[in-house]
């Protein structure tokens, strides 16, 4: 996913492996957000995560992007979330 704001700092891409190059056509959140719903289509799906740590940063990123998009909103209604130590 490419950021909307800035570059990829050399922290994230020590700690990813990920270049600013590999991202520079990626699809922005929404966009990858959007992808991703379509591939589950209308399918029943939870979101299994190894903590709330990426709940909670998806849904900060988009609340702070101001994204509307009602089918990505419900995909971060936090039922859906399940975290790893849940399990």
């Amino acid at each position: 996913m490419q950021p909307k704001y800035g570059v990829l700092d050399h922290f994230i891409s020590q700690m990813t492996g990920i270049t600013n190059d590999q991202i520079k056509y990626a699809p922005m959140l929404e966009e990858a957000v959007i992808h991703l719903l379509e591939w589950i289509g209308n399918r029943e799906y939870k979101v299994f995560a190894w903590s709330n740590t990426d709940y909670r940063q998806l849904k900060h990123e988009i609340q702070s992007k101001g994204i509307t998009n009602p089918e990505i909103l419900e995909f971060v209604n936090q039922d859906r979330w399940i975290e790893k130590t849940r399990i």
